[in-house]
């Protein structure tokens, strides 16, 4: 009977410690930046609170406005120049883009509106621009000689037909061509979901990331891996961090130390190697900023292992007991 009891005290830690998770199990140490000033007027950039190392680091592998802002001599605000239209029978004009962000290919992303005669309230659109340097003729007059020098040219992914309406923001491509920035859903047109969209073949393919429990969130920044971090309200409207991996969408706060006393707002950037930088308040409700880096967990067959040696060592002593009991 006792040795069955022992057995089962080794099974069981067995199974213990090849658990894949536990649900109190910190899966990011947390590091504090210092304090953020977010305010309005302030020209906040999260890179400022970095070291050099880790600046560089995220200035490759995040996707976002900070670590890919729009390129030197791209106005982030072009309002005539080299734009599509489409013969769609409605004269649809694309006369206007504010850009976001690009990525290491020379991309960039932004909101373009529409101008169609017969509506009178033009609408946000998905613009991609790709540089090719040439001048830019007249559009009315597109036979005209001379023009104005154009960085590159507008394409716009379509999506339920040759009008793109998006109806959201984006924020961050990445080298994939993997857009991040919410959308307005279409179930009431008054909420807002997360969204990553896919534009390397020409077309938009939304997939909304989900939310905390709340009507409202937004994707911040992406790495190459296809992770998005952002914030989404949860039920009472409250602002949450999270990170969206393999099609899951998680409250940061449940992944980091209980005992921190912090309350993760938005995250804002993250690495090639998934490290995130958040936005957060301490126990006296002021707002820092925290670098959040994977904690390094063993694997599962690592685990095992483990427990397999150390119910090996307990079965050993115990004979060994047992055998000095019948020497005696």
């Amino acid at each position: 009977m006792r040795g069955r009891s022992i057995q089962l005290v080794v099974f069981t830690t067995i199974m213990g410690l090849t658990g894949t998770r536990v649900s109190a199990e910190a899966l990011y140490t947390v590091t504090d930046l210092g304090q953020a000033d977010t305010s309005p007027n302030s020209s906040f950039n999260y890179l400022n609170a970095l070291s050099a190392t880790d600046q560089a680091t995220f200035q490759s592998g995040s996707f976002e406005r900070d670590s890919h802002p729009v390129p030197l001599g791209l106005p982030r605000q072009w309002v005539q120049g080299d734009v599509a239209r489409w013969s769609s029978g409605l004269g649809v004009v694309y006369d206007s883009v504010i850009f976001a962000s690009g990525n290491n290919q020379g991309d960039v992303v932004g909101n373009t509106a529409e101008t169609v005669p017969s509506i009178s309230q033009p609408h946000s659109l998905l613009a991609l621009f790709r540089p090719d340097p040439h001048t830019v003729h007249p559009l009315d007059s597109p036979s005209q000689p001379g023009g104005v020098p154009s960085p590159g040219y507008l394409v716009v992914p379509q999506w339920n037909g040759p009008v793109n309406s998006f109806y959201g923001t984006v924020t961050g491509i990445n080298d994939h061509k993997l857009i991040t920035g919410s959308i307005q859903r279409h179930s009431n047109w008054q909420e807002t979901a997360p969204v990553l969209i896919d534009a390397s073949t020409g077309s938009v393919s939304p997939i909304e990331l989900g939310s905390l429990g709340g009507k409202h969130g937004v994707g911040n920044a992406l790495n190459n891996a296809g992770q998005v971090v952002g914030w989404s309200e949860i039920a009472d409207g409250t602002h949450h961090a999270f990170l969206y991996d393999k099609g899951i969408m998680e409250d940061l706060n449940t992944l980091i130390p209980p005992t921190s006393g912090l309350n993760l707002d938005t995250a804002v950037g993250i690495d090639a190697s998934g490290r995130i930088v958040a936005l957060g308040t301490d126990d006296s409700g002021v707002t820092h900023e925290y670098l959040l880096a994977p904690a390094t967990v063993p694997e599962p067959s690592t685990l095992a292992l483990f427990g397999l040696v150390a119910g090996g060592l307990v079965v050993r002593h115990q004979r060994r007991r047992g055998r000095s009991a019948c020497a005696v």
